[in-house]
């Protein structure tokens, strides 16, 4: 598989499930003190407004909970992938981190941001398989030197209120998934999320 083809594939899957965490945000932080700590950076200075330590364990109940809220403020995108293809999607899957952070320092730069990202990944062995960056937003996604852990980051500048604040959402998944179905599923969200815009 050509290195451009399997970033693309990678950067479509970490769009996958960032897309689930952030349709989902409003169930709030899930994990407990009793997970093995999350081995995501805090950028210093940053405010966490968003966590989640998931094991196997917890991702089957975390979606049977969030599924219906993501229905009503998704529309006909959510409705577009049932939650058994989901689960389905992520049966091999045995861990997630995801964490978001707010960077209000209006010195820090969204290269910064990005930089540190790129720089304080998990332990391991990384390679970095797709990246793409302009002005205003960067996306990068990883994978480990035996393809069953998946690192990546989205940074953006966001309005907040009459001032412009850098925001990132990073994610560490451990496991596999099929990557024809994944595709499959972000295709049909994509033309869901299309045709709601186009409304």
């Amino acid at each position: 598989m050509g290195l451009a083809l399997r970033g693309m594939r990678m950067m479509r899957l970490f769009a996958i499930l960032i897309s689930m965490v952030l349709l989902g945000q409003c169930v709030g932080a899930w994990g407990d003190d009793e997970k093995p700590p999350m081995e995501i950076a805090v950028f210093p200075g940053s405010e966490v407004t968003m966590e989640m330590n998931l094991t196997s364990e917890d991702i089957m109940p975390m979606l049977q909970a969030m599924l219906p809220l993501v229905g009503g403020a998704a529309g006909g995108v959510a409705k577009a992938v049932s939650p058994e293809e989901i689960a389905n999607l992520l049966r091999n899957i045995r861990r997630i981190e995801v964490l978001q952070v707010d960077v209000r320092r209006a010195k820090t730069s969204l290269e910064e941001v990005s930089s540190f990202y790129g720089k304080n990944l998990p332990g391991g062995q990384w390679s970095r398989v797709f990246f793409s960056a302009d002005d205003e937003s960067s996306l990068a996604v990883y994978v480990d030197s035996a393809s069953q852990s998946y690192y990546g980051f989205r940074t953006r500048l966001k309005a907040d209120g009459a001032r412009t604040i850098k925001e990132a959402v990073v994610a560490k998944v451990v496991g596999s998934i099929d990557f024809r179905e994944a595709l499959a599923l972000g295709a049909r969200l994509a033309t869901a999320a299309a045709a709601q815009k186009g409304r």
